[in-house]
């Protein structure tokens, strides 16, 4: 009687064993197995970007707007365009590098006048070259004079008379050089000179001659050439 109960005990041991591992066996066959790695691609449209952060150096392309002021620098040899509505730029260029610049306007304007005199009894004369067009200022550059007086006499003074703010009425003495007699032996005296002359709008520009002697008659002349510059 006790082997008999010793056999089923061993039995039924067995028998658990068995559906035990049974069990397992099952259990593990239908675990759900890990999530594998695997490449995404993100296709979003224009309309939607993807938000991303430049690293480094960035090429942009079509126009940029910087706000809030902040300072903005430009590679070498960088090309800056500026459309009529944006706001002012200023260069911070110092003397030692200046901003390269080419003058366009030289012969936009260009203006030149002459105007003679004789005189009898006297040895000074005055006369009125030209009047400036309102809304100009003249700028001289070269100034041509010349006077013709009795033999033995010559011509002491050559001068331009212009008028500028806020000096007013400045006259400029030009270097008087002694020519050989004319045919009918007068003395003859010029003064050929490169200048920088201004004068403003509305004003009259003028020549003065001067001789050492008022005996006999004496012909001046005078020619000025430069460029009339708008006034802003």
């Amino acid at each position: 009687m006790s082997s008999l109960r010793t056999s089923l005990l061993a039995t039924s041991a067995f028998a658990v064993l068995v559906v035990g591992l049974l069990l397992s066996s099952s259990a593990a066959s239908n675990a759900i197995p890990g999530p594998r790695t695997q490449d995404v691609l993100v296709v979003n449209p224009t309309s939607m970007p993807v938000p991303t952060a430049a690293q480094g150096t960035t090429t942009i392309a079509g126009s940029v707007n910087v706000a809030n002021t902040p300072a903005v620098t430009f590679a070498s040899g960088a090309t800056i365009g500026i459309s009529p509505a944006s706001n002012t730029v200023q260069l911070a260029n110092t003397t030692a590098n200046p901003v390269p610049v080419f003058n366009l306007g030289d012969a936009l304007q260009p203006f030149q006048a002459a105007a003679n005199s004789t005189q009898s009894g006297y040895n000074v004369s005055v006369v009125d070259i030209a009047t400036v067009p309102a809304g100009y200022r003249l700028a001289i550059e070269f100034v041509s004079m010349v006077g013709q007086v009795p033999p033995t006499q010559h011509v002491e003074i050559l001068q331009i008379t212009t008028v500028t703010d806020p000096f007013g009425g400045v006259s400029h003495d030009l270097l008087v050089n002694a020519q050989p007699a004319a045919v009918i032996g007068d003395a003859l005296f010029r003064a050929s000179q490169e200048v920088k002359l201004y004068a403003n709008p509305g004003t009259t520009v003028r020549a003065l001659f001067r001789r050492n002697s008022s005996a006999g008659d004496a012909t001046f002349g005078v020619t000025i050439s430069g460029r009339l510059v708008p006034v802003v």
